[in-house]
């Protein structure tokens, strides 16, 4: 079973979304526990309403073309880091 960590002590928590359109930048607003990302508690990432209480967007930055957003899925898959993430 896994140990319940309480994230009361971070400052804050983003997540990274990398996507065919682009990549989205999201605030972690409503998070009490790493078991909520258990299979077991879903719905919170599957029920738009539950998730959009948990996260706030950020920023998006679409790609500009097939192209870019290729390099930019091929980049993310080898753990590297391409101009436009870095932009």
């Amino acid at each position: 079973r896994y140990r319940h960590i309480i994230m009361a002590d971070a400052s804050a928590l983003f997540v990274l979304l990398e996507h065919a359109a682009g990549y989205a930048l999201f605030e972690v607003v409503q998070f009490d526990d790493i078991a909520s990302l258990l299979e077991d508690n879903a719905s919170s990432v599957t029920d738009a309403s539950r998730f959009g209480r948990a996260v706030k967007l950020k920023s998006f930055r679409p790609f500009d073309s097939a192209v870019e957003a290729l390099e930019n899925c091929n980049a993310v898959s080898e753990h590297a880091m391409t101009e436009t993430l870095r932009g």
